[in-house]
């Protein structure tokens, strides 16, 4: 994993290389050209500079993970005795991090990026990214943080559409029991784009081996920024949607309870039960639970079939199970009405998602099973609906989110 996060850091040099300008129809970008040669203080050297607090050092170096990374005693477990690996004036080091309720340090670091270490007696305390020209995306449709309107709602959902991987536990903290810092992060956290683009249809949410593959094994996040799951999608979504500052109280939450903790944060109503679909009791805006996952509405065809927005494991074109944030149909063929909408949608709008996978598609009988899951709908008085969304087909949805 060391030798492909040293490979993927020059990938990013020399071949992202975009206009700062944001292009019409969406894309990536870096804010400046990346330097020619490495900056003074790059992961080259380390920072001699006081860190004003006796006896501690400043050490600049570039992050590579978990020391024993996917080794059976490496595991939530141990964590007090977890080391944590840095390429520091061209050679690894490994630090031990000091220990608070709230992984401070470890919710910090993230694998491929520069930070800047306080060491006190041979221990990380603190870490603070200083990675030079962050990765830029600029996506095709996006929502305005804050803004409290159903529209506002699906354009934000629609912000990582095509762009953002499935990674169990992405959103979720270091520890696994709440937000990380991309959830609460007002617009898009730039590692989802980067992850995305440094990857391919072979990308593998749970590869056999564990030292390249993005999932939470030893029962910790080590990926927490590589992507999102479903509730740790939706939590941004509503994250951004009611707030206009990062680093608030975030809204990730397990997949099944995930709607009924909006209710009682008093935040909308909820309903137990998914009846099949029908134009009167699904609308856009809807967020549904149901046993291990949770999606958005989008809207609901004429024909009972359904476009809903989530992040979903998808089968590539190549054969290998990745996928990510994406528009999906819930309906019984590919000749349904949401099948069309939600394929005519992501092909137009995100090729190159397209090209990797193909549209998702489920039979109703999976994501409204009856008994066992629930809807949220918001309060009129939290989200507003003054452009008429919610009484749009899904197609109409979609083209009004552009505007």
């Amino acid at each position: 994993m060391t030798k492909i996060l040293r490979i993927l850091a020059g990938v990013i040099v020399l071949t992202f290389l975009f206009s700062c300008t944001a292009p019409e129809d969406g894309g990536v970008g870096r804010t400046t050209e990346p330097a020619t040669e490495p900056a003074p203080g790059t992961a080259e050297q380390s920072e001699s500079e006081s860190s004003g607090v006796e006896g501690a050092e400043m050490v600049r170096g570039f992050y590579l993970g978990v020391e024993n990374y996917g080794a059976p005693g490496t595991s939530k477990e141990n964590i007090p005795n977890f080391r944590y690996v840095f390429e520091v004036a061209g050679e690894e080091v490994s630090y031990p991090a000091a220990a608070d309720e709230n992984y401070t340090v470890q919710n910090t670091l993230k694998r491929g990026s520069d930070f800047v270490l306080t060491v006190e007696d041979g221990v990380i305390t603190a870490a603070r990214d200083v990675t030079e020209d962050p990765y830029v995306y600029y996506p095709p449709i996006s929502g305005e943080p804050g803004v409290r309107t159903i529209k506002n709602l699906i354009k934000t959902a629609l912000g990582p559409v095509g762009s953002t991987l499935y990674v169990y536990g992405g959103g979720w903290n270091w520890q696994d029991d709440g937000s990380s810092v991309a959830a609460t992060s007002v617009g898009l956290f730039s590692d989802w784009a980067w992850q995305f683009d440094i990857n391919n249809a072979d990308y593998e949410y749970d590869a056999d081996d564990p030292t390249v593959s993005y999932f939470p094994n030893g029962g910790f996040n080590e990926y927490w920024n590589a992507g999102l799951d479903c509730s740790g999608y939706l939590g941004w979504c509503v994250y951004n949607v009611l707030n206009t500052e990062s680093g608030g109280g975030g809204y990730v939450t397990a997949s099944t309870s995930f709607a009924s903790s909006l209710a009682e944060r008093g935040l909308g109503t909820v309903t137990a039960g998914t009846p099949v679909p029908t134009l009167e009791n699904y609308k856009p805006g809807d967020i549904v639970s149901i046993k291990g996952h949770v999606f958005m509405i989008i809207g609901v065809c004429t024909d009972g079939s359904v476009v809903i927005a989530h992040s979903t494991v998808t089968e590539s074109r190549t054969g290998h199970k990745g996928g990510g944030v994406q528009i999906s149909a819930v309906g019984w063929t590919k000749a349904c009405e949401a099948y069309a909408v939600a394929d005519r949608f992501m092909a137009t709008n995100y090729p190159v998602w397209n090209a990797r996978y193909e549209t998702d598609l489920k039979d109703p009988s999976v994501y409204f099973p009856g008994e066992g899951g629930s809807v949220f709908t918001w309060s009129e008085s939290v989200l507003p609906d003054p452009d008429g969304i919610r009484s749009m087909l899904p197609d109409r949805v979609l083209e009004a989110s552009k505007g």
